[in-house]
């Protein structure tokens, strides 16, 4: 039976209005679900998105990082080679510093891929940058740079009473006296924290100069004979193993050495070193020279030339001495067939006269219980002393005619920078 208004006409029947009822609960529960999905996939994206923005600013951060850490270390390697850090075999890993919320890990490696670096030579510079889990590698070419070309670099002191010219420039991480010289380039004042030029005996008037805070750090004769012969490749390595495994049998004329490793002349001779592809190395331990002239020839043309003066820490007297008229001349200018006098005793290698010196001569040491440096070139007398040469030694005194023209057989960078080489190792 139907239902009816009050007006009489009839309405419509009650199970219709219970069925209209449901549908709009069943389309109310349908939307608030459409609803909900939606809200949950809006938070789900943003919640995905502000995790890929975090990821994407941690990537982009952790190369800043790493590219920090470049420039960290080659700071901390142009103030001293020797703080580099290195690579860590039993870790796998170099050295790793905080940067604000992330980390940098830098090792320095030699540019055939072995390690440790060996300073000054090239090398590749590694550095991982890492912030919030995200890391970043890249591999940086560096090298030395020079700003200046020491034809004579004094650890302690420089001494030179002229009339003398000297090209191009002159290096100290200590003081410099000189009267009646000309320097070609530029006295360089290093280990000079007050960045005041440190003249000893007053200053020279218009020589230019230049002063900078750290000092130029270089390695001891040891070192470099122990880079040359490693103990691992040449025991017990170097100055030991050169002392007993040399090529002073190539020395000419025959005989002209006495027991092994020494040379004292009194007549006039010519006496001749030879070079040989690789590296010649002599090993003396007495070079005195006292005719008039003394004639030293070496012959670099197959190769260069390496002379070692030992045994190191030796005081002896006169070990090294070179009296009246002295010409040490090469046969090539072939800087690849340099030639090179080590001296690693604490005697002083002297020239008393007239004297062309066409070789380096290297004479920086430390002593290894106190770390004090030793090591001493002297030029006494008014007799010219000249050539291409180069002269690293704690002390050096000359006097007399002084004409010198630099070559690089020893050179320190003034700083470390880049070399043309950037790349990311496993960028995405």
């Amino acid at each position: 039976m139907s239902s009816s208004t009050l007006s009489g006409i009839p309405g419509p029947p009650s199970h219709h209005r219970r069925h209209r009822r449901g549908g709009i609960l069943i389309s109310a529960l349908v939307f608030s679900v459409i609803i909900a999905f939606l809200l949950a996939g809006i938070g789900t994206f943003t919640v995905s998105h502000l995790s890929r923005e975090s990821t994407e600013a941690s990537y982009t951060s952790a190369l800043d990082i790493a590219e920090a850490g470049v420039d960290y270390e080659l700071r901390k390697i142009s103030s001293n080679p020797s703080n580099a850090d290195q690579y860590n075999a039993t870790t796998q890993s170099g050295v790793t510093y905080t940067l604000g919320n992330g980390t940098y890990t830098v090792f320095c490696e030699n540019t055939d891929g072995t390690t440790p670096w060996v300073a000054p030579n090239d090398m590749y510079l590694f550095s991982t940058g890492t912030l919030n889990g995200v890391s970043r590698t890249v591999r940086v070419a560096v090298k030395g740079m020079y700003k200046f070309h020491y034809t004579l670099f004094a650890q302690q002191k420089a001494t030179i009473t002229g009339p003398a010219t000297i090209g191009p420039d002159i290096g100290t991480n200590g003081v410099v006296s000189i009267s009646n010289t000309t320097v070609q380039g530029t006295v360089v004042f290093n280990n000079d924290p007050s960045l005041t030029p440190q003249w000893s005996g007053g200053s020279p008037g218009s020589t230019k100069y230049q002063c900078y805070a750290n000092p130029v750090v270089w390695p001891t004769v040891l070192n470099i004979a122990l880079q040359q012969f490693p103990v691992s490749s040449y025991p017990p390595g170097g100055l030991s193993y050169i002392a007993s495994n040399n090529d002073n049998n190539l020395i000419t004329p025959a005989g002209v050495l006495t027991n092994g490793t020494q040379i004292s002349t009194n007549a006039s001779t010519t006496i001749t070193f030879y070079g040989k592809p690789g590296g010649a190395n002599y090993y003396l331990t007495l070079w005195n020279m006292n005719a008039n002239p003394n004639n030293i020839v070496l012959d670099n043309t197959n190769g260069p030339i390496n002379i070692w003066l030992g045994p190191f820490e030796s005081s002896s007297s006169n070990l090294w001495t070179f009296n009246n008229t002295t010409n040490i001349t090469q046969k090539s200018t072939d800087l690849a067939n340099g030639c090179r006098i080590y001296v690693a005793t604490k005697t002083a290698i002297k020239f008393n006269g007239k004297t062309t010196l066409d070789a380096g001569i290297y004479c920086y040491n430390k002593d290894l219980s106190t770390g004090a440096e030793f090591g001493d070139f002297e030029k006494t007398g008014g007799a010219s002393i000249g050539g291409s040469t180069q002269i690293i030694a704690p002390i050096i005194g000359m006097t007399g005619s002084t004409s010198f023209n630099e070559v690089s057989l020893f050179q320190q960078p003034d700083y470390y920078g880049t070399n043309n080489l950037w790349m990311e190792i496993n960028g995405m």
